[in-house]
Order: structure tokens, then C-alpha cells, then sequence
């Protein structure tokens, strides 16, 4: 790969980006990317402005899968207050793992991620939008991010005045 980067997550946006199980082992976590972009002052972008990566290779070394929830349908009652009759169940362990994977081998679109550390390892509370829309929390050693090309401007550079 061209380019590379190392733990370095405040260097990306992940806001819509589709992400693609390629390998879990259950010690890694080997996935593909589509729509990452890479901010204008990390090192390995050579342009001006935040940039969308063509196709990305991300591992997550030593993954833990530490809960999944999916997001529940909310509803507006008569007088517009949002409800739910969703049960509200958030799966740890083994069910959270195999229901990361399960979405992850489908596809998912991130909407937020959430970075910080603990214990020596980074954590990320994922929340995603789309055909499903859940909530995990996962953490890793290591992240590692390559790409060979960039494709275009990040989207919301397109849309600057």
C-alpha cells in the first residue's frame, strides 16, 4: 500500500463511511472501507483539503467486541412525543460479538464514532445508519489504515462556500 497510518483515528472522518468484513479471527479484525476521508493535515494527505480514500484496508489488532444494541424504531404518539416498543436489550459477550460480525459481513455505514482510551487500548462506541442501526462498543491494540489512492475532495468540502 501507498499510504499508511498507525493509530492515528483524529486523522480520519468516519461520518458515512461503509465499512466491509474481509477476516475476523478473533483476535484481529480485518475489514474494508469505502467514503473514509483523511483530514488535510495528517501527514499522509499531499493535498490542500480533507480528501475521500478510493478504498481503504483497515486491521484491528487484538479486537474486543464489548457490546451491541440495536437502535430501537421510535414512533410519535398523538400529542408528537417520540416512543418506542422496542425492548431495549444490549448484548455482551458472545451474542455481541457474533451480532458485530453478522452486520459487519452485510455492511454497515458509520454515522458517529467516539474515540478514547482505556486501560492502553482504544475504544470506540460505533453507532451506525442505514438498513440496520446499532450501537457497539468495541476496542483494539492497534489500528492500522492503508490506502493506494485518493478519490475526490471529502464531501463536505464539495459543499464549502
Amino acid at each position: 500500500m501507498k499510504y499508511s497510518s498507525i493509530n492515528q483515528l483524529s486523522d480520519f472522518e468516519f461520518h458515512d463511511a461503509e465499512f466491509i468484513l474481509k477476516c475476523y479471527d478473533d483476535f484481529n479484525l480485518y475489514a474494508t472501507a469505502k467514503y473514509l476521508n483523511v483530514h488535510k493535515d495528517a501527514k499522509e494527505n499531499p493535498y490542500d483539503y480533507d480528501m475521500e480514500i478510493e478504498f481503504a484496508h483497515i486491521c484491528f489488532e487484538h479486537i474486543q467486541i464489548h457490546s451491541f444494541k440495536l437502535l430501537p424504531a421510535y414512533q410519535f404518539d398523538a400529542e408528537g412525543k417520540l416512543y418506542t416498543n422496542d425492548p431495549q436489550v444490549i448484548d455482551k459477550g458472545t451474542p455481541a460479538q457474533e451480532k458485530f460480525i453478522t452486520e459487519l459481513k452485510r455492511g454497515i455505514s458509520l454515522n458517529c464514532v467516539d474515540v478514547h482510551k482505556e486501560n492502553n487500548r482504544t475504544v470506540l462506541e460505533i453507532t451506525t445508519n442505514g438498513r440496520s442501526c446499532f450501537h457497539a462498543i468495541i476496542s483494539f491494540d492497534n489500528i492500522i489504515i492503508a490506502w493506494d489512492n485518493y478519490h475526490k475532495k471529502a464531501w463536505y468540502e464539495l459543499h464549502k462556500q
